[in-house]
This record gives structure tokens, sequence and C-alpha cells, in this order.
């Protein structure tokens, strides 16, 4: 985390340095609000603000990886990895149900 100077509205931030790389800097309001105006946020607007601005926790930027990591795997098969596969499943015994 470092100090920089909002180019928009020149409120003095920290900024994570494993995010934002090349945005210039934008603080997290200047950010949001440029994305959503004056409308209300979704969380999908917050989550961007946070990352253009990189206004975000070491901690917070980690969890939010490891949620992207979670729904990119969602897909996979459990069994073999892949994303399509043609692992024939188990069959379940009718005492099963």
């Amino acid at each position: 985390m470092y100090k920089v100077e909002c180019g928009k509205c020149g409120k003095e931030y920290l900024k994570n340095d494993q995010v934002a790389v090349g945005c210039g800097h934008i603080c997290y309001d200047c950010a949001l609000k440029g994305l959503i105006g004056n409308g209300g946020p979704e969380e999908s607007d917050i989550n961007t603000a946070l990352l253009q601005s990189g206004e975000i926790s070491d901690d917070d930027l980690a969890c939010f990886r490891r949620e992207l990591e979670a729904v990119d795997h969602s897909g996979f098969c459990s069994d073999c990895g892949q994303r399509r596969c043609c692992c024939v499943p188990e069959e379940i015994e009718e005492d099963e149900y």
C-alpha cells in the first residue's frame, strides 16, 4: 500500500500495489461515481470501483480472488477436472432414493 492523490478530486488515499496497475490514480468514490453516476451501486459496481482505485485491503483482495476462483472452477468435473468430460456417472441404486 502506498499513498497517492486522486487525479479527479485530489483526495489522498492508500492504493494497494497488487491492483489497479496502469489505471492512473482515481479514488474509490470517483471510480464508483464514474461507473454509476448518482444511482445506487450493485455489488459488481462496488467491486469494480475497489479494483479500479486500488483502495482495497490485502485481506479483502485475497477474499475477492478466492470467490472468483470458486466461480471459475464451479463448472469443472469433480472426478477428472475437465470442464466438459465424458466421465460416466455412478449408477444410483434404487434404494438410495
